[in-house]
């Protein structure tokens, strides 16, 4: 398995101090299909990533697919935007529990309260 080009993820877990190319509580759009995180970073480059952000979470940086509403926002804002350092707990899961909608609709309305304007 493997980042899909154009997929939204959400990094939420580094085991060192990332710069600050990527951050973690940000959504990203994933520019290049492949089984590490290659992402437009902050400055705007699309060719960046982290090897160390493997697809299967067995590197040093975790991370989960962005929500709807997260994806909104990225695209909103045409570039990765912070979605709330609480949020990472809150929905780490999200992903496990797509099929309630009662859930995800909840989860959304948490991230849309939570969203820096």
């Amino acid at each position: 398995m493997e980042f899909k080009k154009d997929e939204y993820v959400v990094l939420t877990e580094a085991d060192f101090d990332m710069d600050d190319q990527y951050i973690l509580g940000h959504v990203y759009k994933i520019s290049r299909t492949a089984d590490y995180f290659v992402a437009k970073d902050e400055f705007g480059s699309m060719f960046n990533g982290y090897q160390s952000c493997r697809y299967d979470n067995s590197g040093k940086i975790e991370w989960r697919y962005a929500t709807t509403s997260e994806r909104d926002m990225y695209d909103k804002e045409n570039k990765p935007c912070f979605v709330g350092i609480e949020t990472l707990k809150e929905i780490a899961f999200v992903e496990d529990s797509k099929d309630d909608d009662d859930y995800t609709k909840e989860i959304e309305e948490f991230l849309i309260s939570c969203s820096v304007k």
